[in-house]
């Protein structure tokens, strides 16, 4: 009995020297199984991923691509597009809108002789008579900035929109209540009465249109009153 005793004590030492030498790792099936978990977490992590972290790293890519394309381009003498120009917009941030009543600037590659300009206001009872201060109002905030603050353009297209009618992309075409083209140098002409060109601007009541059929943000938001005026050019 007692040599009994003797062997299996020797036994049990000889297997807990081999778990130090080897490691004692888990079974193939155990280490699968917490492979199988942490693939699993990692899966759940990706998943749990907030979207807007996601586009606004995709939005910081893009970004940067811009940025540096267009820093080689101004190394050889390549100019800007007229939409890359650094309007003197309100700075609000990354998609947020602009305060009502502030203008705000953008331009299309395929009209360069355009300035266009966005003017929000918020009416649940949106009174077309008000127009013609808005569009003054406009007008004003353009020529406060100087002709220097803007690219060379020959017409200022203004639309009016009522944000109290937006809330998507497909309803921004309702809320395009009314544009008129400008010619520039009226706009930053001093000595020009800016209500005496509202009242000798021709309205458009449908001056812009969403036409989600295009492939790009800039071609889906068509400023129809610049497509309409760069084939007639009527003032």
């Amino acid at each position: 009995m007692a040599m009994l005793n003797s062997l299996l004590k020797w036994t049990f030492l000889l297997a807990g020297s081999l778990c130090l030498v080897t490691g004692c790792s888990p079974s193939h099936e155990d280490s699968s199984a917490t492979n199988d978990a942490t693939s699993q977490m990692n899966s759940d992590k990706s998943t749990n991923q907030p979207e807007g972290e996601e586009a606004r790293r995709a939005a910081l890519q893009d970004a940067l691509k811009q940025s540096a394309k267009m820093a080689d381009d101004k190394l050889h003498g390549i100019p800007p597009l007229p939409s890359q120009f650094a309007f003197p917009n309100f700075g609000t941030g990354p998609h947020l809108p602009s305060p009502i009543g502030i203008n705000f600037y953008t331009m299309n590659d395929r009209y360069p002789d355009y300035l266009l300009c966005s003017y929000d206001v918020s009416e649940k009872h949106y009174d077309k008579d008000n127009e013609p201060e808005w569009f003054a109002a406009a007008l004003l905030q353009i020529r406060g900035k100087g002709r220097s603050e803007f690219p060379p353009v020959k017409w200022v297209a203004v639309i009016i929109f009522n944000r109290a009618e937006e809330n998507s992309a497909n309803t921004m075409e309702q809320s395009a209540k009314a544009g008129a083209v400008f010619k520039a140098d009226d706009v930053f002409e001093l000595d020009d009465n800016v209500e005496d060109l509202v009242a000798r601007a021709k309205v458009d009541r449908h001056p812009f249109k969403y036409d989600s059929q295009q492939p790009t943000p800039g071609e889906q938001q068509r400023w129809i009153i610049v497509e309409q005026h760069a084939v007639t050019k009527s003032p």
